[in-house]
């Protein structure tokens, strides 16, 4: 039974993505960044150690790919373009994990996770 099920539009992430197991915190936030009112959101995630965390953004990175969606940017972060004006921002710092979903641009997603980081 998975601790919570995420949908990002008519998609699911699997189980398992975000590495949430024994040790972990994780908390969700949704923002309210966009004109047409479609809410975008952050999930963070305090993994036992960096490598859980470095982990769960390759898990999430390779499940965006699976979807079709463009890889825009590495660095700062892993940025997809998931459709017109939505974008996807995921990175890592240390133990943390951070994925920012429906964004309206990179930048603003950039700017979430950084945030999230702090």
């Amino acid at each position: 039974m998975p601790l919570f099920d995420l949908y990002l539009a008519d998609k699911s992430i699997p189980e398992g993505t975000f590495g949430i197991t024994g040790g972990a915190v994780a908390a969700y936030g949704v923002y309210r960044l966009r004109e047409d009112g479609k809410p975008a959101g952050v999930m963070l995630v305090e993994h036992p150690t960096a490598e859980a965390a470095t982990s769960a953004v390759s898990r999430l990175a390779v499940v965006r790919r699976s979807w079709g969606e463009e890889q825009v940017a590495a660095e700062p972060f892993l940025i997809f373009k998931a459709g017109q004006d939505d974008y996807c921002v995921i990175g890592s710092s240390g133990k943390l994990f951070a994925a920012a979903f429906f964004m309206p641009s990179a930048a603003a997603g950039v700017d979430l996770v950084r945030k999230a980081f702090e």
